[in-house]
């Protein structure tokens, strides 16, 4: 008897795809960094994305999670 048993890559993928906060660009449970040029609109996007996931809409055209949130 080993320790180790083999498992078929296919069976991995199931097992290793994220759990979205925002479909397909925010993991859930991650950390993000919001960095552009000084007056492009980062405060408004934030909080665009703060609003959308603590209501469970669509944030650019992406389906999110509903979760509690808190901008600062």
């Amino acid at each position: 008897m080993t320790m180790f048993g083999s498992v078929a890559a296919k069976d991995m993928e199931d097992d290793m795809a994220p759990d979205w906060l925002v479909d397909g660009l925010l993991p859930t449970e991650s950390w993000g960094i919001l960095a552009a040029e000084a007056k492009i609109g980062k405060t408004w996007l934030a909080a665009d994305l703060a609003v959308s996931v603590a209501s469970g809409t669509t944030f650019l055209t992406r389906a999110t999670r509903q979760r509690p949130g808190l901008y600062v």
